[in-house]
């Protein structure tokens, strides 16, 4: 099963400062490396959704969540 991370970045950059995102893939970028997975800010940006596996998925929860000092709540 993939997860969509899209709206984990939305969500960040609503509460977080203007480099939020770009904050979000320094911290990430080792694992999602060693995962094959190259993407920028701005795909992030222009994408209408970005499917991963469960592991990066709770990475980029944990690191937007650290990172913004906010709780995310998952839409229902």
């Amino acid at each position: 099963m993939k997860y969509n991370i899209k709206p984990l970045f939305i969500w960040a950059k609503q509460r977080g400062d203007a480099n939020i995102i770009d904050r979000i893939l320094v911290k990430i970028i080792p694992q999602l490396l060693k995962d094959n997975i190259k993407i920028t800010s701005n795909e992030i940006e222009n994408l209408n959704e970005i499917l991963v596996s469960k592991e990066i998925y709770d990475l980029v929860l944990s690191t937007a969540q650290n990172l913004v000092d906010d709780t995310y709540k998952e839409e229902k």
